[in-house]
């Protein structure tokens, strides 16, 4: 079955795991209440610290996840095709806790919180996966914050650098 999106529920149901939790009716449910959104490389999809009010699913593309590290940005991980999040903005009251990022031209699939609030209602084991999912990538989060690898640190405000050439001898 095509979505209005374009997307096959099938295929969509391979890309990502979080709708393998769900029975068909549920997948129907929750592509029937996606948008679709584009973001060019570089764009910002959510913010550091804003409201939560919905997640998303990488259709299309991949995102830099980074967050503050006492002033500095630093990129925690990289997401791509079937991956999902904003997912602890639906089952909690947190503002967001990372920058999001297009890392190229990127579709993604926006779920908004009280449509997704009212079918978790009825799939418990999936509010269960979102929260352990959230719970594991903080963990990963605060070990990433810990390390410091100047790859993956940016200064807040600051340029970012060309990489060095390559010698082709």
């Amino acid at each position: 079955m095509e979505t209005p999106h374009g997307l096959s529920v099938e295929a969509f149901t391979r890309q990502s795991k979080l709708f393998e939790f769900l029975d068909d009716a549920g997948r129907q449910r929750m592509m029937r209440i996606a948008t679709r959104q584009i973001y060019a490389a570089g764009q910002t999809v959510v913010t550091e610290g804003d409201p939560g009010d919905s997640f998303f699913v990488i259709a299309k593309g991949s995102v830099n996840v980074s967050v503050d590290d006492f002033r500095r940005q630093k990129r925690v991980a990289t997401l791509g095709q079937g991956s999902f999040f904003g997912e602890i903005a639906v089952i909690t009251d947190q503002p967001r806790s990372a920058t999001v990022t297009a890392a190229d031209a990127l579709e993604l699939l926006r779920f908004d919180k009280a449509p997704v609030q009212e079918i978790l209602r009825e799939y418990p084991r999936i509010r269960e996966l979102l929260a352990k999912m959230g719970v594991r990538r903080s963990e990963d989060t605060l070990e990433k914050m810990m390390n410091d690898d100047p790859e993956t640190t940016v200064e807040v405000g600051a340029k970012p650098q060309d990489p060095p050439p390559v010698d082709d001898e």
